[in-house]
């Protein structure tokens, strides 16, 4: 039996820069930006192709070393700047939250109020 989703969350980074598609084209949507510093984003990425290595035994070799390859800190940090200023187009837009990741690790609570808040649901301590 399939359960229906109250909320449909997708949370692929790239759709970053179709914001204005997915608001044309999902008119009751909102969306949660998540921003995280661009420092961690280079470390997480160094990192990726090890991944397979620690645990994740699911990752083919063939992605391990795609990543390995890949990962070059001027082309992150330049997707990164890229992903931060399409979202800020949309700053303004009573449908779109950018939220600091580390504002949630600081100060969980008042983050999740206000996501609460902006996706007009029940905040709960649990």
């Amino acid at each position: 039996m399939k359960e229906k989703a109250k909320i449909i969350c997708e949370q692929t980074p790239r759709n970053v820069f179709y914001i204005n598609e997915i608001l044309e084209s999902f008119p009751d949507s909102k969306i949660v930006n998540m921003i995280r510093d661009p420092r961690d984003v280079l470390l997480s990425q160094k990192n990726k192709w090890k991944r397979r290595y620690f645990g994740s035994s699911s990752i083919p070799f063939k992605e391990a070393v795609r990543s390995y390859f890949n990962y070059h800190p001027i082309t992150i940090s330049k997707l990164w700047n890229s992903s931060i200023n399409n979202a800020r187009k949309f700053e303004r837009n009573e449908r779109v939250l950018s939220l600091q990741f580390e504002s949630l690790l600081e100060n969980p609570e008042k983050q999740i109020r206000d996501l609460c808040d902006f996706l007009g649901l029940n905040f709960s301590e649990e």
